[in-house]
């Protein structure tokens, strides 16, 4: 029985040496599984990460894309604005309106033919003067206030008393209106 026994002993040993290179591929391959988790895990945070800068890129273009539709609609209102005031004022210079073109010192730039016959003055006289000068001196300091609000985007109305050639000087409901002609701002008074 000796031989028997060391037949199982060399089968023990056999069998021992299988066992630990069957463990040592075992550690080799979940080395390997462990080190590809890793992997794909590494790999499904860099894509959680792309996807999130996805959608917060998205969310700010959302907002861009937003804003500048506003800024479209707000530009197209600017723009008709200006292009009623354009059709005012080239209505209003065929009438006979009373009507001043003055810059931003009040200085008067232009006016229709109804100013010159009202204030029975020249052209080339009220050319250049200022507006506040023709008002009369009691409604002169409201006036220039309405200018000043009319510059600053706060046009409305007033009513003031305008030196004419005639013994009494008539009351005008006058209103402001900012424009711009050639690229410089004016202010167009309309007195009616």
């Amino acid at each position: 029985m000796p031989d028997h026994q060391k037949e199982l002993e060399r089968r023990i040993l056999e069998l021992e040496a299988l066992v630990e290179e069957e463990r040592t591929k075992s550690s080799y391959y979940q080395r390997i599984a462990q080190q590809s988790g890793r992997k794909r895990l590494r790999e499904i945070e860099n894509l959680s990460k792309i996807i999130d800068e996805r959608k917060e890129v998205a969310e700010k273009l959302k907002v861009l894309n937003d804003d500048l539709k506003e800024a479209k609609e707000k530009m197209e209102y600017a723009y008709a604005r200006m292009r009623d005031s354009r059709d005012r004022l080239r209505e209003s210079l065929h009438e006979e309106k009373i009507i001043f073109l003055v810059d931003r010192g009040g200085n008067i730039e232009g006016i229709t033919e109804k100013v010159l016959d009202i204030t029975a003055k020249s052209r080339d006289f009220l050319v250049g003067c200022h507006v506040a000068d023709l008002i009369h001196e009691d409604y002169r300091n409201d006036f220039v206030s309405g200018l000043k609000h009319a510059w600053i985007g706060m046009a409305g109305q007033k009513r003031i008393r305008m030196i004419t050639r005639k013994e009494k000087d008539r009351i005008f409901e006058v209103e402001f209106s900012r424009l711009t002609i050639n690229n410089r701002r004016l202010l167009l008074i309309n007195m009616r």
